[in-house]
């Protein structure tokens, strides 16, 4: 979650829909509806209050993700 950061939906590979916001401190853990079965959990420095219904646009570099093995389809 670390890796993701906000972007302007232009620069965007994804884009989804705050279901919760967790304000830690230094930082703010989103849950993201990316739709479908995707669910997304960020970690951002924004230093902003995130409603469940905002939509939030995000990037993450390729070599930061680390796909895991799932349910046969």
């Amino acid at each position: 979650p670390e890796d993701l950061r906000r972007v302007d939906a232009a620069q965007a590979q994804f884009s989804g829909r705050v279901a919760s916001s967790f304000s830690l401190g230094d930082h703010t853990r989103l849950v993201i509806d990316a739709g479908g079965d995707t669910t997304i959990v960020a970690r951002v420095q924004d230093r902003r209050v995130f409603h469940p219904g905002d939509t939030v646009h995000g990037a993450i570099d390729a070599q930061a993700v680390l796909s895991l093995p799932g349910a046969a389809e």
